[in-house]
């Protein structure tokens, strides 16, 4: 075999084989979920949101987001709710969800987050106050 055949024969198989390597590390890097609070009460709801992952026992490894955010009040003539968004904050795993609320009683809630391998998973909790005992309480039947 000529040396020019071999070095075009060695030099696309190098170039193949990087091809592909490079093609695996992409298939391996997991998606990204999004996060939504929404506020349906009368006033901006100061909460801190913990996300915690279901297969590691200590806190130090389990703790992937730990933040304070203030939910704002539904606006003046707006049946909506106050709503903070963001994207992509979390790699999609299974996560325990707890929520400190700090208006009121300062009570916590929490929930179990499992992604069901949609294109639009993501972390949905809404705040309400219960009609009748006027208590803070948050839903996490959003939760995908």
């Amino acid at each position: 075999m000529p040396s020019t055949r071999r070095s075009i024969l060695i030099g696309s198989s190098v170039a193949i084989g990087a091809i592909a390597g490079c093609q695996s590390v992409n298939l391996g890097d997991p998606r990204e979920i999004d996060l939504t609070l929404r506020n349906y009460t009368d006033k901006e709801q100061p909460l801190r949101l913990e996300l915690l992952r279901e297969d590691k026992t200590e806190l130090g490894e389990a703790s992937v987001l730990d933040t304070e955010y203030t939910v704002p009040a539904p606006g003046e003539g707006d049946d909506s709710a106050g709503t903070i968004r963001e994207t992509d904050v979390v790699p999609e795993r299974r996560y325990i969800v707890r929520v400190l609320l700090k208006n009121g009683r300062h009570e916590q809630f929490h929930s179990h987050y499992y992604p069901d391998g949609s294109t639009d998973d993501e972390i949905d909790i809404s705040i309400y106050r219960d009609e009748t005992t006027e208590n803070l309480f948050v839903d996490f039947r959003a939760i995908s």
